[in-house]
């Protein structure tokens, strides 16, 4: 069975589909390239490395687009000399003598937001550079706003520990308050009850004034009897 010959436009639509994060299946199936195909050009493009990848397809939509390219033979493979990134075993390309398959599962590990933006800001493509510079204010803004809320929530958890504190300062006063007016009740002399009322009754008969032989005497027939005796 031959195989379908590899065009420079057939490699930059493998690559645009690496990129995108399609599957070796699918690109051969969307390409009618076969897997072998499809996984050199893989290996020959940078893959798993998303700024790597992205440098191909630039390389490879230029090469389709200059005139003097348009008319050479297609097909040859462009193993271009990427600028060199520092070591990262847990990256590293797999080497084209790896008799394994390379697989999409690769892809699970994702770039993080500071990558994404660095990388958009490298992008020679306007649109990109300013959706880097809109992702980077929107980071921002969340950034500064959780920033806030944590102030905020702090401030509010020391607010509500010093009204716990203050609330039971009240009570612990209150409650000595309380000790000390029973203290005082209980020590309190009772006031002067004025003349006895055996001698107040003996007075009021001598001067044939009303007054009842028991119970409380009238406050009438005290004020006389008090009277009487200022007087006197």
């Amino acid at each position: 069975m031959s195989t379908k010959q590899v065009t420079t436009e057939i490699t930059l639509t493998v690559v645009k589909h690496l990129i995108n994060g399609r599957t070796d299946t699918f690109i051969a199936e969307a390409t009618g390239l076969a897997m072998t195909q499809v996984q050199d050009i893989k290996v020959s493009h940078g893959y798993p490395e998303l700024d790597k990848m992205e440098w191909s397809r630039d390389a490879l939509e230029k090469r389709i687009n200059e005139p003097a390219a348009a008319a050479a033979t297609p097909g040859p493979t462009i193993r271009a000399v990427v600028p060199a990134r520092r070591h990262d075993p847990a990256r590293a390309t797999p080497r084209p003598s790896d008799p394994r398959l390379v697989t999409s599962t690769a892809r699970e590990v994702k770039p993080s937001a500071n990558e994404l933006i660095v990388a958009a800001g490298n992008s020679p493509k306007a649109r990109t550079r300013a959706l880097g510079v809109k992702v980077a204010g929107l980071l921002g803004d969340l950034s500064q706003r959780l920033e806030t809320e944590e102030r905020e929530q702090a401030a509010q958890a020391a607010e509500k520990a010093a009204n716990a504190k203050r609330l039971k300062r009240i009570e612990e006063l209150e409650a000595e308050l309380k000790k000390l007016r029973s203290k005082t009740r209980s020590t309190k002399t009772a006031p002067p009850l004025g003349a006895p009322a055996l001698e107040v009754r003996k007075w009021a008969k001598g001067q044939g004034i009303e007054c009842p032989d028991y119970g409380k005497i009238p406050n009438t027939v005290r004020d006389a009897y008090d009277a009487a005796h200022v007087a006197a």
